[in-house]
């Protein structure tokens, strides 16, 4: 019973280092992450930055309406690294180009939320996207 408790103690204290140890270096690579409009998530491990800076436009049907094809939203984000800043455009719409490769960096729009509703409009302010970060 003993050498159960210990080893079930050792596999918490193993699992707790290595996820706070990913979260204080603040490396997103491989991970999905959470942007809010006009933030701006960085990794300490090499200076990287991308910037939700605008949604350019927002065209998705809006749930529970009827549209002749699911729409598109635009996303404008700026890479940051050391003294270089590079605006890129991704889309919600797997037609239009919905992700890029930067330095080595490959950055895909997972999702942008909220999804519009019927009759309602969405503040700049509101959105969030969810992209992910792999380096190749």
């Amino acid at each position: 019973m003993k050498k159960l408790m210990l080893s079930g103690f050792l596999f918490m204290l193993i699992t707790f280092s290595c996820e706070n140890e990913a979260s204080v270096k603040g490396a997103y690579q491989g991970n999905t992450v959470e942007i809010k409009y006009g933030e701006t998530k960085s990794s300490l491990n090499d200076g990287m930055g991308v910037r939700l800076d605008s949604v350019l436009n927002d065209s998705r049907c809006p749930r529970l309406g009827q549209c002749c094809w699911m729409g598109n939203a635009e996303v404008r984000f700026i890479y940051s690294n050391n003294n270089e800043s590079i605006n890129f455009v991704l889309n919600t719409c797997p037609n239009f180009r919905t992700d890029t490769l930067i330095d080595g960096y490959r950055i895909k729009l997972v999702k942008l939320n909220p999804y519009p509703e019927t009759g309602g409009d969405i503040m700049p302010e509101d959105y969030c996207a969810e992209i992910l970060i792999t380096k190749e």
